[in-house]
């Protein structure tokens, strides 16, 4: 975890550069969409149960969201379970802060368990736009920093990274990660990665290979209602709660480097404002395993 405020020299050097500016092919960048009004509903919670647990040890993740006066995202914490019982090591809780008027957030501190110390820490990241479009951003943790710079063009993001750990044997390792973006009606419909990887220099064989499909509802995302979207998915089992498109996941597919392997299918029930107020979730491959997710809502 990282660092040092001699990092935002850094950062500052390299945003001077002028860069293009795309938008995803389907146009959908942070914001409201055309399809919610000012007046929908904005989420507040997110529960998520493990139906085969016994009650009161079910629970296994919840997600409390809180706004500013001006509708923006102050807070996110993400708190997992064992058991019933919360696991402070693997949540965290995200402040966002902002410029005035802005929508995106030039900073956010993410607030978690150090896993080696097992103390808390705070880690910023400090982000930096053209537009609606994110162009770098660095993270400072208590030993270096990260460098994130995106490049967009039609249907890809490329992400060039570089990680800088000064106490490190190998103080600085570098990533080109490139995606392959297609959309079908304004969602993302299919992912491909791959991450290309070395210390000191980029080496040439790739480390990683990744192939997601996403198909979809046609009600309203409430994790999209919020902003909450970086453009493209980790292949992480929390794409439950993150996929932030314009419309709910109702099935998920992915293959990392040709053989581990995830498929979810998620059915809804709805509120009256086109909202899922209830998800449940399907492993399909594991057949003992089913959740439940809640959201609730307030009007802001």
């Amino acid at each position: 975890m990282f660092r040092i405020f001699l990092a935002l020299a850094i950062i500052t050097a390299l945003i001077s550069s002028c860069q293009k500016d795309y938008s995803f092919s389907n146009g959908n960048t942070a914001g409201t969409p055309n399809n919610y009004t000012a007046n929908d509903s904005f989420l507040t919670k997110y529960v998520e149960l493990d139906t085969t647990a016994a009650a009161g040890l079910d629970t296994t993740q919840k997600i409390l969201i809180t706004y500013d006066a001006q509708k923006r995202v102050a807070s996110v914490n993400s708190i997992s379970y064992n058991n019933g019982l919360p696991m402070p090591a693997d949540s965290y809780l995200t402040d966002f802060f902002y410029n005035g008027t802005d929508t995106l957030p030039f900073e956010t501190i993410e607030h978690e368990i150090d896993p080696f110390t097992t103390l808390p820490v705070a880690i910023p990241t400090f982000n930096f736009y053209s537009g609606a479009t994110k162009l770098y951003d660095s993270t400072i943790y208590l030993n270096g920093y990260d460098i994130h710079r995106y490049y967009y063009s039609p249907g890809r993001l490329v992400d060039s990274t570089v990680q800088n750990n000064p106490t490190s044997l190998f103080p600085v390792y570098k990533s080109y990660r490139n995606f392959s973006l297609t959309y079908a009606a304004g969602d993302l419909g299919i992912q491909k990665d791959t991450l290309i990887g070395g210390y000191n220099v980029l080496s040439t064989p790739t480390d990683f290979i990744a192939d997601q499909q996403f198909s979809y509802d046609n009600k309203k995302n409430p994790f999209h209602r919020i902003g909450l979207r970086e453009g493209f998915y980790e292949v992480r089992e929390w794409a439950t709660y993150y996929g932030s498109e314009i419309n709910n996941f109702s099935e998920v597919n992915a293959t990392e480097n040709g053989s581990y392997n995830y498929h979810f299918r998620f059915s809804y029930e709805y509120n009256a404002a086109d909202y899922p107020k209830i998800v449940r979730i399907t492993d399909l491959n594991d057949a003992t395993d089913f959740t439940k997710g809640y959201f609730y809502y307030t009007s802001l």
